[in-house]
């Protein structure tokens, strides 16, 4: 064949540089117009025009193009050869985008995303489907209608061109012409991904806060938008929660829990304590939902809901007992069907069943909190298994309600389309699979922040009766305010946010205050703890004074401080003059009344006194303190208690 001598002749053209150009230049001006070679020679021509004019960074990239592109219409003709022609429309596409990424790159900065999809990409995209419809299922073995001696000397498959022209044996060049086909059929697949997130991005009117990413990843090369989407590529299906386990809590002890949740909704049951009874269902549900036991989490939060209607009105004024308007429940009961329902056979009537009444219970919990990321994950991914792939509704929905902005949503929802689409491709990349990955870089938001994550440790940790793990949330939470956490501190922003931490730690300090050895029947009071607990409480209500659960914290300390002071009073009615323990206790009797005065303090400045008791001591165990401890030893341990 003349191309073929022409290529052995021609030492330097499979160089790929200015001086090939040169040759091919000669060769088609010598070549019979309209001929396969002259064809051949033509596209050859065409392809390096334009990929050495990219690869060298060329100022006049567009005096390129438009030389590729009137060759192209002179060979696009020859349709007798199916490589020659698939070729010849891949260089076309790559032209294309190429002219629509200038177009962007030169339109005004502050509405470029409006050009970010064009009339070029659209042609692109509709040679990318048509070529990729007309891919044999498979190229291994190579169908011999996709077998040809038509090959153009490509600078974009150097690799395969080489071993191709090195030997003219057929049996020997299938295997170079099968990789520069599967080169093409990934890179086709590749770009009509591009294509569609463009396309998505701009129906949508997304705003993005990374140009950075736009170059990269919409206006680059396939190849390299390959080999940066080659690490993010998801490995599994991720169903979403911001109800998780905090660090250090054992299976052991939320078994422990749960069984002792079981315990209080059996007694509270049999008390007819509607309020307890509906608060233990509902942490019990939670601490299910911690575990993964999904059936069991599901009955405890749906029989919570419908006990709930029960409750006296004028307890509904505080909003633990309003569990409707609690977006956590439905999402808990959602969550916990689509688990349970990935372990089901697939498309089943069961697992259908549960994907519906998923659906349902994520809704709902949209309905009650429309910027619920995790929702509108769990909700995409329920709808897609049971067979939806349009989902366009409930995507304008999550991107509505976050004025569009892409920095602000979550990439996990668009990581599991893409996971989900690539299983259903029978584990095989498509063009949507990389239009979902694609748009999932774009995305940086939806994640827990700092004090949100914390705050929801904290609330776990308060159902799981872990105070001694709530309380090291103390340093945690003064280290970030010392450090000026930007995150955390604007999150604190939100009072109710800011007031929920606080109180959480409070209480915990509040339960640690006191306990009970094993060996004895007393309870010891740590009045260090109890003193924490108080001023921790009083800055809760400080920034939230409607936080009625700090409220309720105020009369359990009042509680506290009401039983030390009647185990005081016992203690001196029956001591005895020549008792060596008198000291202690006056001791511990001035240090209740010092956390009873900073309390009375606290919510004196906050104008809350009348949450606080007016608390007195009988007479007999004032006497009996004035008889057995003179004035310097009472003045003695007061000023050490002063200096505590």
């Amino acid at each position: 064949m003349e191309f073929e001598k022409a290529i052995n002749e021609a030492s330097t053209l499979l160089l790929f540089d200015r001086r090939s150009q040169q040759q091919l230049q000669e060769m088609a001006d010598a070549a019979t117009p309209r001929t396969r070679d002259w064809y051949l020679i033509r596209l050859t021509q065409a392809a390096f025009a334009y990929y050495n004019a990219v690869e060298a960074e060329l100022w006049d990239v567009r005096g390129s193009i438009r030389q590729a592109s009137r060759i192209l219409r002179e060979v696009k003709s020859f349709r007798q050869d199916r490589v020659f022609y698939t070729l010849a429309l891949r260089l076309e596409v790559d032209l294309l985008m190429h002219t629509s990424a200038l177009a962007f790159q030169e339109a005004d900065k502050r509405d470029a995303l409006k050009h970010l999809f064009q009339e070029e990409d659209e042609r692109a995209l509709s040679i990318c489907d048509t070529l990729l419809k007309n891919f044999p299922p498979s190229l291994e073995p190579l169908p011999n209608a996709w077998y040809t001696s038509l090959i153009p000397i490509f600078p974009s498959f150097r690799d395969h061109v080489l071993m191709y022209y090195k030997d003219r044996i057929k049996d020997n060049r299938i295997v170079p012409l099968t990789g520069i086909l599967k080169q093409v059929q990934r890179e086709l697949t590749i770009i009509s991904g591009v294509i569609q997130a463009k396309r998505y991005l701009t129906q949508h009117a997304a705003t993005l806060r990374s140009m950075d990413k736009v170059k990269t990843l919409l206006l680059s090369q396939a190849k390299a938008v390959a080999g940066r989407l080659e690490h993010v590529v998801p490995a599994l299906l991720q169903i979403s929660t911001d109800v998780s386990l905090p660090k250090g809590i054992t299976g052991g002890m939320l078994d422990a829990a749960i069984a002792k949740m079981a315990n209080t909704v059996q007694e509270a049951r049999a008390a007819k304590d509607m309020k307890k009874y509906t608060t233990s269902l509902m942490q019990e549900g939670i601490l299910n939902f911690l575990k993964g036991d999904n059936p069991e989490a599901v009955q405890a939060l749906v029989q919570t809901l419908r006990v709930s209607e029960h409750i006296d009105p004028a307890d509904k004024k505080f909003r633990q007992f309003r569990y409707k308007e609690f977006p956590d429940i439905p999402f808990m009961i959602g969550t916990s069907l689509l688990r349970h329902s990935r372990a089901q056979k697939p498309f089943s009537e069961e697992e259908q069943t549960l994907l519906r009444k998923s659906v349902t219970a994520l809704a709902q919990a949209l309905v009650l909190q429309p910027t619920y990321h995790h929702g509108y994950i769990n909700l995409m991914m329920a709808l897609v298994l049971m067979g939806e792939q349009d989902t366009e509704a409930i995507e304008e929905m999550y991107l509505g309600n976050f004025q569009r902005d892409f920095a602000q949503i979550n990439g996990l929802a668009y990581r599991n389309r893409a996971f989900l689409e690539f299983t259903a491709n029978s584990n095989a990349t498509s063009p949507e699979f990389y239009k979902w990955l694609i748009l999932s870089q774009f995305c940086m938001g939806g994640e827990q922040t700092h004090a949100k994550k914390m705050l929801q440790e904290l609330k776990t940790l308060y159902i799981l009766n872990a105070h001694e793990f709530s309380a090291a949330y103390l340093n945690e939470y003064r280290t970030a305010l010392r450090m000026k956490d930007q995150e955390f501190v604007a999150d604190l922003a939100d009072d109710e946010l800011h007031s929920a931490i606080l109180f959480y730690i409070a209480h915990a300090y509040g339960s640690l205050s006191l306990s009970q050895d094993t060996d004895e029947e007393d309870i010891s009071l740590n009045h260090a703890n109890l003193d924490r607990s108080v001023e921790l409480n009083a800055e809760a209500l400080y920034f939230n004074n409607r936080n009625s659960s700090a409220v309720r914290l105020v009369d359990t300390q009042v509680q506290i401080v009401q039983f030390g002071l009647r185990r005081s009073e016992r203690r001196w009615e029956n001591i005895n003059n020549t008792i060596g323990q008198r000291f202690q206790y006056y001791e511990d009797y001035l240090r209740l009344m010092k956390s009873y005065d900073l309390l009375k303090e606290r919510m004196q400045n906050l104008n809350l006194t009348e949450l606080v008791p007016e608390l007195t001591v009988s007479a007999t165990a004032r006497n009996k303190m004035a008889s057995t401890i003179n004035t310097e030893q009472r003045e003695r341990l007061q000023q050490r208690v002063t200096m505590a």
